[in-house]
């Protein structure tokens, strides 16, 4: 499947490593096994200041859990004060009752989290396509998209039920 065909319309950075540059798998050929993705998550990383990789644990297996925060670079350059002022602002308990201006100027969250059953073949690889696109999208909907929104990324909630399944 062409990149054309997933985001009709998109312009990408060619200094942001493809999926079929990290894993050799182009996108739809084959569904990705758990360390492929980590890899390619790892890529995309190491080759943006727009996304930040975090371990958030581990599987049964030992397989680690993982969210790509991507975002524009200003933001994921200071993103733990953006965590932490970002929980103060929501936390009711911290700042009371904020007012509709204050909620209106801060970016919101979306946390996507992929593929919790093992055979459910198509959302982590869709996972990997989305995270290329608002990594390395140059267009207007992608750099929109990054500077309005923390997107965090949960490729796959059991990469043990995954591998299993592959």
């Amino acid at each position: 499947v062409g990149l054309d065909q997933l985001f009709p319309g998109a312009t990408f950075d060619p200094a942001i490593p493809t999926q079929l540059q990290v894993t050799g798998v182009q996108p739809g050929q084959r569904p990705l096994r758990p360390d492929e993705v980590l890899r390619y998550f790892e890529a995309l990383a190491a080759a943006s200041s727009r996304a930040q990789l975090t371990a958030f644990g581990q599987t049964y297996e030992n397989r680690p859990l993982v969210v790509l925060a991507v975002s524009d670079e200003a933001t994921v350059a200071d993103l733990e004060n953006f965590k932490s002022g970002h929980r103060a602002l929501l936390d009711p308990r911290q700042s009371g009752t904020p007012a509709p201006a204050e909620l209106a100027a801060i970016k919101t969250v979306a946390w996507l989290a992929y593929g919790i059953h093992g055979d459910e073949l198509s959302s982590t690889d869709a996972a990997v396509a989305l995270a290329y696109w608002l990594v390395a999208g140059t267009d207007e909907r992608a750099v929109a998209l990054r500077r309005n929104l923390v997107v965090l990324i949960d490729p796959c909630e059991n990469p043990d039920g995954r591998n299993r399944y592959l």
